[in-house]
């Protein structure tokens, strides 16, 4: 089911599959991806962050199958309230998400337009009687405008002299090394061959806000997360003239590639039976 929220300046669509924002809009322009070459536009990534070794991993001595990024951006999400510029959706354990990770759980999606902001909050509820262990994020993308290179696209991360990187291995897992990025004016020129190189730009030590800008024309995408998102992952499918670029809080990291995963020594949030977390992410549009 595809649910619209809108103002006088924004209109969004959400899809109950995944709760996935597949569509914000003003009068002149789609922010979000709508291409072919990447088929998603906003993944929920829960409750795994990127790839998992062999899609198996371990929980008190048994093993479990779940594929990259978790199930809740291909579950479908139960409608909770939905008003003009509200939406509110849920996902809640079942026997299917029984199978792959053994707890009882809600996520709650909410969608609020204010304005030209776009607020979509993410809260994890532990409805279990032990405690849960999880990852969260979220993996949207953003249309490139104009006809200007991706090259002339910019993020301006604000008053900084750079940021920490966590390296990827060449099979696109986490190297656990982790590198100083440095930026001048805090400003990164985005870079195909880059992002080519290194499948994924992961970060930390962003302070939580970046906007993206082309100076070729007037318009921006400021973009801010809760801090319980440490990690920022900058993405798009290489090579190709697929023209959006992909800007993700992470909660963790994924493991190595190598090292057989256990699903309590990963890098998780924990959460106390009956406990919850909201992470929070903002657009604003300009």
């Amino acid at each position: 089911m595809i649910y619209t929220i809108k103002n006088d300046r924004l209109t969004a669509q959400i899809d109950s599959l995944g709760a996935q924002l597949i569509s914000l809009a003003s009068r002149e322009l789609e922010y979000i991806w709508q291409g072919d070459i990447w088929k998603e536009h906003a993944p929920v990534l829960f409750p795994a962050c990127g790839r998992i070794v062999n899609n198996t991993y371990t929980y008190r001595g048994k093993e479990y199958t779940m594929g990259k990024h978790g199930f809740a951006f291909k579950s479908e999400f139960e409608l909770l309230e939905h008003s003009e510029n509200r939406l509110v959706l849920v996902l809640e354990d079942n026997a299917d998400t029984y199978e792959s990770y053994p707890f009882e759980f809600k996520l709650i999606a909410e969608f609020l337009l204010e304005g030209s902001v776009l607020k979509a909050n993410f809260t994890v509820y532990n409805d279990d009687e032990k405690a849960m262990p999880f990852m969260f994020g979220w993996h949207p993308g953003f249309t490139l405008w104009g006809e200007e290179p991706i090259e002339s696209f910019t993020l301006d991360f604000g008053e900084t002299d750079g940021l920490t990187q966590h390296l990827c291995t060449e099979t696109k897992y986490i190297s656990g090394a982790v590198a100083a990025y440095p930026l001048k004016d805090g400003i990164y020129t985005l870079s195909e061959e880059e992002i080519y190189s290194q499948d994924t730009l992961i970060f930390s030590d962003t302070e939580g806000k970046v906007t993206m800008r082309s100076p070729e024309s007037e318009r921006s995408i400021e973009v801010t997360w809760s801090d319980n998102l440490p990690y920022l992952a900058i993405w798009k499918w290489p090579k190709t003239e697929a023209r959006y670029l992909c800007i993700e809080p992470w909660s963790g990291l994924p493991g190595d590639g190598v090292t057989p995963e256990d699903l309590e020594k990963r890098l998780n949030i924990t959460l106390a039976s009956g406990d919850s977390e909201t992470f929070e992410y903002t657009v604003k549009c300009k």
